[in-house]
């Protein structure tokens, strides 16, 4: 008799298991997905962001999107600089990479007219440069 009530508790358990795993995966939307990362992540940078928009109200609304709007434009800004200089170098990297035995001699002649628009918003231009510069020959750019 006990043998019996606990396969059917266990049944049951199971059987609630199945339905609630078939209700959140209906209920589940992929394309919110981003929506729910870019809150953790919101959460684990700037947690009173979140504290400061449970309290807002509609006569605390502007300065709440003012003050926010400040911090969201510095922080876009410093992203965009950091993107720069990583395309920056990724570009180098990749017209080095692309250098052949033969067409490296005419790089290394017109490196100066492409390092000053390759290199026109780096902060590391000098360093890149005088690494090009101490480059003697294709089998030295390796």
């Amino acid at each position: 008799m006990s043998n019996k009530i606990v396969k059917i508790i266990v049944f049951t358990v199971a059987i609630v298991t199945c339905l609630t795993t078939i209700w959140f995966v209906v209920g589940f939307k992929q394309d919110k997905v981003t929506s729910y990362e870019e809150n953790f992540i919101i959460k684990e940078n700037n947690p009173e962001v979140l504290v400061a928009f449970r309290a807002v109200t509609p006569e605390n609304l502007s300065a709440f999107v003012e003050k926010y709007q400040k911090d969201a434009s510095t922080l876009s800004s410093e992203l965009k600089e950091n993107q720069l200089q990583k395309d920056i170098l990724y570009t180098y990297i990749f017209q080095l990479k692309d250098l052949t035995e033969t067409t490296f001699s005419e790089y290394q002649q017109n490196f100066d007219k492409y390092s000053k628009v390759l290199f026109a918003k780096s902060n590391n231009a000098q360093k890149y440069i005088d690494g090009f510069k101490s480059v003697a020959d294709f089998t030295a750019l390796a």
